[in-house]
């Protein structure tokens, strides 16, 4: 083999590491800018826009029935009806209840009869035995027929009126103002004394239920006074007192139910409209992030802060306040003026550059946006 077939392979590996070191260096990757929501944080009421969702109710409902059994023969009123006080609501037909007045007023007499013939025969009595003509004991048994007889007629005008009042009975009568708010008989239909006929709403007397979220009770008892508005009427409010709240939670929902009482002319308000509640007095400002923007780390509580200047992240330890719904005060770590990450606060890296999301003004992060994303505890 010649010399140089042995050298050559030398040479080509030689050759292989000059090119590779004249050969420029791989430039390394660049990650670019992670797109994120963020929020100004800004001083404001806590429950500013805290708000809670319900319907107008009556706060005295009552269910009107006979006093009396028969078969109904009017009902001139229905449902959504305004009644007044007096105002015939419905009729039970008469004509078994006549004849029971009749019965009872014939017993009246017939015991007013045997009353006078009793007084009769113990005045004929007394006469005799004062000629000593009959004995003490005659004497005696006509008093007791006159005391029997006297009781025998206090028992039938009692009957009498029971029959008369059964017979009044046959009208069922408003007490108060209201609106008829259901209606459970018909014309024809025999009903049994004291079976619901319908039911009737005091007018004027409304108020609105609502739902209390179990982690939102202790808020609710602390608040005074309530700002009610409702969709139907735009442009008023109403004040209200919180007057009753369940002291038991629904098994199903988990929410405690209450009535807020309205103040004030209660007119306009209609029966079943929709209400929306809010504290009157929010509070004391405070700067509110959205719970999205905390995230665990080393048993501390953490967020995402933006360097405005060179738009970089770096996170920061913060401290907590109380929370109304999915917003919770900081009390420690941020200042007003300052953006945070409110989505996205565990895929970030300290110091990673990001991009405000097109389309998005700061401060409407997806758990902001229910809350408009201003830092004023969800207005």
């Amino acid at each position: 083999m010649p010399p140089f077939l042995r050298t050559l392979p030398f040479f080509l590996l030689v050759l292989q590491a000059l090119l590779a070191g004249c050969s420029p260096k791989p430039q390394p990757h660049e990650e670019p800018p992670r797109p994120v929501l963020s929020e100004t944080l800004t001083p404001g009421p806590l429950l500013a826009s805290w708000t809670l969702a319900g319907d107008v109710r009556a706060r005295t409902e009552t269910a009107y029935a006979f006093q009396t059994g028969g078969r109904v023969i009017a009902r001139p009123v229905d449902v959504g009806d305004r009644i007044h006080p007096g105002e015939v609501l419905a009729r039970i037909d008469p004509a078994d209840l006549q004849p029971l007045v009749n019965a009872r007023r014939a017993e009246q007499v017939a015991a007013r009869s045997e009353l006078k013939l009793a007084e009769a025969d113990l005045g004929r009595a007394e006469r005799l035995h004062a000629r000593n003509f009959v004995s003490s004991a005659n004497v005696d048994r006509a008093r007791a027929a006159v005391d029997v007889a006297r009781s025998r007629l206090k028992a039938a005008t009692a009957q009498l009126r029971q029959a008369d009042n059964a017979f009044g009975y046959r009208n069922l009568t408003s007490e108060v103002e209201g609106v008829v708010t259901a209606v459970h008989v018909e014309p024809g239909q025999v009903v049994a004394p004291g079976q619901p006929v319908m039911q009737v709403a005091r007018q004027g007397d409304v108020e609105v239920a609502v739902a209390i979220p179990e982690a939102e009770l202790g808020r609710v008892r602390a608040v005074e006074q309530w700002e009610v508005s409702f969709a139907s009427l735009p442009g008023r409010h109403w004040q209200a007192l919180l007057r009753e709240l369940s002291p038991s939670a629904d098994p199903a929902s988990r929410t405690y139910a209450a009535r807020l009482a309205l103040l004030g002319d209660t007119r306009d308000v209609a029966l079943g409209m929709s209400a929306t509640a809010q504290p009157d007095d929010p509070g004391e400002p405070v700067l509110s992030v959205p719970l999205s923007a905390l995230y665990s780390r080393d048993a501390g509580t953490w967020v995402w802060v933006i360097d405005t200047a060179n738009q970089t992240v770096h996170q920061r330890a913060v401290q907590l306040g109380a929370t109304s719904g999915n917003r919770v005060v900081i009390t420690r770590g941020l200042q007003a003026g300052e953006q945070v990450i409110t989505a996205g606060a565990n895929l970030l890296r300290d110091g990673q550059k990001v991009r405000l999301q097109r389309g998005i003004p700061a401060g409407t992060g997806d758990a902001a946006s229910a809350t408009k994303g201003t830092g004023r505890g969800g207005q």
